[in-house]
This record gives C-alpha cells, structure tokens and sequence, in this order.
C-alpha cells in the first residue's frame, strides 16, 4: 500500500506522443497517470485505472511500448 502520493517527476520526460499503446499514440497516458495519483476518494478511478490497463496491456496479453513507461514514470 502506497502512503503517500506517488511521485510523477520523471512524467514529463518521455516522449508519450512517440510511444503507443492499443489505441494509437500514448500522448493520454499522462493524464491518466495524474489522475489516478491523485490523493483523496475518486469515483473515477477504476474506470480510469481500467482505461489505462486496457490500453497498455490489452485484453490482458498484448503489451505496448506506453506500458513499460507508465511503469517506470515515476520511479526516475
């Protein structure tokens, strides 16, 4: 369990838009990210957390390029 908001600061250094995920350029993928790091209760946040799982790793076997940047964002 995460205690605290999750660091983002290497988000803005990958080049999303060159990067792709089921449904075309990962440019999405970032907000996404924020959003589901955000603190505090969302009542979004399966539907956003299943967007992002459905375009990084869709229908649980194809995995795109976006997914190993999603990953490692914020551990930079």
């Amino acid at each position: 369990m995460i205690a605290g908001p999750v660091p983002l600061d290497g988000l803005d250094a990958v080049p999303w838009a060159d990067l792709s995920h089921a449904y075309g350029s990962a440019a999405d993928v970032p907000a996404i990210l924020r959003a589901l790091a955000r603190p505090g209760p969302d009542p979004e946040r399966e539907e956003r957390l299943d967007e992002l799982d459905s375009a990084i790793h869709h229908q649980g076997g194809a995995v795109y390029s976006a997914g190993a940047a999603a990953l490692s964002a914020g551990v930079r």
